[in-house]
């Protein structure tokens, strides 16, 4: 009886414990790899596991989320694209970190006055096409060829010329 009393009190306190602390791994890490799992979802209802930190679960994987999205996109994006690419291909490393720079004051304004810049940006875009749609094709060409080269300050005299014009 008196090895009883120790016995059961030994149990009721480091039972639990060990069922808590000690218990089966494989349930143990199946929960947790479920708890840290994002699914991206995609249009055609495939998706791609993430961890919780972003990190792919396979290498390659960020390759295959690029490729489908790619593959769903229609071909006037992939051209703006592939511009866009080539553009960036052919910055100096000064123009990129203005551009970065542009970017992240962008990013850091309130949201009311990212949205005004944001519609001036898309406002001063359709002024400048519908111009450049006017020239002929060698001309539209070459004129958006160096308005791309040019620096913010150019970019600013150009576009107020234009406006200016039309």
């Amino acid at each position: 009886m008196k090895n009883i009393i120790p016995n059961f009190i030994f149990f009721t306190l480091f039972f639990p414990l060990n069922v808590i602390f000690g218990g089966d791994d494989k349930k143990r890490d199946n929960l947790r790899m479920q708890k840290s799992e994002i699914r991206k979802h995609f249009l055609d209802k495939n998706q791609s596991k993430k961890t919780s930190r972003g990190a792919p679960l396979f290498p390659g994987a960020n390759q295959v989320d690029m490729l489908r999205s790619l593959l769903d996109a229609p071909p006037e994006k992939l051209r703006i694209l592939r511009q866009t690419i080539e553009r960036v291909e052919g910055m100096s490393l000064e123009q990129k970190k203005e551009i970065k720079h542009r970017l992240r004051n962008l990013r850091n304004l309130k949201p009311e006055v990212r949205t005004k810049e944001l519609k001036t940006l898309r406002n001063r875009q359709n002024i400048l096409g519908k111009y450049w749609q006017t020239l002929e094709p060698e001309k539209r060409k070459e004129e958006m060829r160096k308005f791309h080269k040019m620096c913010l300050a150019d970019r600013t005299h150009y576009f107020n010329a234009i406006k200016a014009e039309h």
